[in-house]
């Protein structure tokens, strides 16, 4: 029989939680700086904490949700316990806060991978598969237990050649915290998102996980330049086991070098990464239809299957509806490829 409470010990839900970024406690304190609330409920046996997840409320004008970001998590450990066991375990007592919240659904995203059962077991504890996706449902994962050397020889050809071509052309990279750093990051990752054409958050978004996660040493900002010109900025979070190339804006320069700077960039993330303890890098996403040149995302995803590592499929999103409005809201979330975007650029203009 398990038992389900708030969990307030940092120490106690980052012995589990501290290999998932975003269920990590420090994760949870930016989610709390941005004004949301926030619960951590953990699932014990007898005194054993086995299992739990970090809640948060999500509050919009189309919907109001629980969402629980890359959870439940799962002490692995224990072969008889798995993450809809979690799940199963933790929804009563989800129920019982989205009452005082007014919420019209749960939000999981966890870190199952997909199998052949998967899906028929998170149906059976009553969830339905999430319209869209929140978290990258596709990613890669290098393995940075082998020697440099060997992590190089598990890039592409032309992924290896350009990392020493720019090394050696003098591609250089610095780590920061610093407030001046961030600027210039944010001002690339503008370039993206206009050229891109998807959806940002806000600067401050940005800016708190910065300001929370730098705390506790686990957030940092990576330029990489040519002749001292930024060439591209990336924001990088590490937990316990794994660095996390999250989010990155290139200044799209014409000079021949500037391609090389990403490449540099990444491979100075997998050896900082390494040298902390850490056994893997997360290249955080890429397209689910990996080999579609077609895809938006395809030349991102070749770039970044070009490092090499493994790539890991999860279930995605899953929803527990919990009142008749979910299914408006379901319709709506399936169609905003259509609406999304000259929506965003709305918001956009009546700001200006």
């Amino acid at each position: 029989m398990y038992t389900v409470s708030e969990v307030t010990n940092k120490g106690t839900w980052n012995s589990l939680a501290g290999n998932v970024l975003l269920q990590s406690w420090s994760w949870g304190e930016f989610q709390q700086k941005i004004g949301h609330n926030l619960w951590r409920l953990g699932v014990f046996d007898g005194e054993t904490f086995v299992g739990g997840a970090s809640i948060i409320l999500v509050k919009s004008r189309l919907r109001s949700h629980l969402y629980i970001s890359n959870g439940p998590f799962v002490i692995s450990k224990r072969p008889d316990l798995s993450i809809p066991i979690i799940i199963e375990t933790l929804l009563p007592h989800m129920e019982q806060l989205a009452v005082p919240c007014s919420v019209h659904f749960v939000r999981f995203d966890p870190l199952l991978e997909i199998s052949e059962t998967s899906h028929d077991e998170l149906l059976l504890t009553g969830l339905k598969k999430a319209p869209t996706y929140v978290q990258p449902e596709k990613t890669i994962l290098v393995d940075l237990t082998p020697s440099e050397e060997n992590i190089l020889l598990g890039m592409s050809p032309s992924q290896r050649n350009g990392v020493k071509r720019g090394i050696k052309d003098g591609v250089t990279v610095i780590f920061s915290t610093s407030d001046e750093d961030f600027n210039t990051f944010w001002k690339m990752y503008q370039n993206t998102v206009n050229l891109r054409h998807f959806v940002s958050y806000s600067k401050r978004y940005y800016y708190s996980q910065l300001a929370a996660l730098k705390q506790e040493n686990n957030y940092e900002i990576c330029i990489a330049s040519v002749g001292g010109i930024p060439q591209t900025a990336s924001l990088v979070a590490y937990d316990e086991s794994t660095a996390y190339y999250l989010h990155t804006g290139r200044a799209y320069s014409t000079d021949p070098l500037a391609k090389h700077a990403s490449r540099v960039q990444v491979w100075e993330i997998m050896k900082r990464a390494k040298a902390r303890g850490l056994k893997f890098m997360n290249l955080f996403g890429i397209a689910k239809r990996e080999n579609d040149p077609d895809d938006p995302w395809a030349g991102l995803t070749e770039f970044k299957k070009g490092f090499g590592g493994a790539i890991v499929e999860y279930v995605g999103a899953y929803d527990y509806p919990l009142t008749s409005t979910y299914w408006f809201i379901w319709m709506m979330e399936k169609t905003r490829k259509l609406w999304g975007y000259p929506y965003y650029l709305l918001k956009q203009v009546l700001k200006s």
